[in-house]
């Protein structure tokens, strides 16, 4: 999870929007563990906005999750089973477009 966050950033980082009300906002998928790396928190502030779908329903990965979506200055939305997913990922970009999920 760290280098999927690291190569996020970067690629948030090399894609500043000009002019822009609003900052680039950036969706995490994840169970909310993490098995190899560091634990990734220390990344979150970096991010202008960080939106945590958390996939399963393990309890274990709920904290480190909520974390990174208050770093992130994004927000936590869990997603109990992968059927799920693709409506949970649709519903996310659209309440960004339409500017329902704060920042």
């Amino acid at each position: 999870m760290e280098a999927g966050l690291k190569t996020a950033l970067a690629l948030v980082r090399s894609s500043k929007r000009q002019g822009e009300a609003r900052p680039a906002s950036t969706i995490v998928l994840t169970d909310g563990n993490y098995t190899a790396g560091r634990d990734p928190a220390y990344l979150a502030p970096a991010f202008p906005h960080l939106v945590v779908l958390k996939v399963g329903r393990e309890q274990a990965g709920r904290t480190l999750c909520r974390e990174l979506a208050r770093l992130g200055k994004g927000t936590l939305r869990e997603v109990g089973e992968f059927a799920a997913l693709p409506a949970a990922m649709y519903g996310a970009v659209k309440d960004l477009l339409r500017g329902r999920i704060s920042y």
